[in-house]
C-alpha cells in the first residue's frame, strides 16, 4: 500500500469519527487558543482577521475545511508564513482544531493521529526554515547597517 492511501484512509476514518461525534474537544480548543496566541495571533490577529495583507484571515476561511492542508501549512509553512515543525502532534492538532472551530468556523476537530499521518507523507529531507532563521539575507542586513 502506498503512503498516500494509508493517510487518506486514516484521515477518512478520523473524519468520520469526528463527524459522528459532532463535538470538538474543549481541552484541545483551550490548548489550541494558547498555541495560537503564542505563535499565530501576531499575523492572523487574535480574532482571526489578518493584521497585514500578506496573511489571510482565518475567520470564514473555507480552506480550513481541509485538515491536511492546515497541518501541512503549519508544519512546512506557506509563502510568508513560517513553519512550526517543532510543535508536537498534540499541540499541532490543538491549534488546527482551534482555527478550524473559532470565529464562526465549524470544520471539526483534528486528532494527534491525523497530524502524525500527514507528517508521515511529508518529505523530511526538505530544508525547513523557522522564524529563527532570520528574515533578511546577509546582503540586506549589511545594507541596513
Amino acid at each position: 500500500m502506498t503512503r498516500r492511501f494509508l493517510v487518506a484512509a486514516a484521515l477518512a476514518a478520523s473524519a468520520g469519527m469526528a463527524n459522528a461525534q459532532g463535538a470538538v474537544d474543549p481541552a484541545a480548543m483551550t490548548e489550541g487558543e494558547a498555541v495560537f496566541g503564542q505563535h499565530c495571533a501576531v499575523c492572523h490577529g487574535k480574532e482571526g482577521n489578518a493584521i497585514v495583507d500578506s496573511f489571510p484571515a482565518l475567520r470564514g476561511n473555507e480552506n480550513l475545511s481541509d485538515a491536511e492542508y492546515v497541518i501541512t501549512n503549519l508544519h512546512q509553512g506557506v509563502v510568508v508564513m513560517p513553519p512550526f515543525p517543532t510543535l508536537d502532534d498534540a499541540k499541532m492538532a490543538a491549534v488546527a482544531t482551534y482555527v478550524r472551530n473559532s470565529w464562526g468556523n465549524a470544520f471539526g476537530g483534528v486528532a494527534p493521529t491525523e497530524v502524525a499521518a500527514v507528517r508521515a507523507t511529508l518529505d523530511p529531507q526538505l530544508p525547513v526554515r523557522t522564524i529563527w532563521d532570520g528574515v533578511y539575507t546577509a546582503e540586506q542586513a549589511a545594507r541596513g547597517k
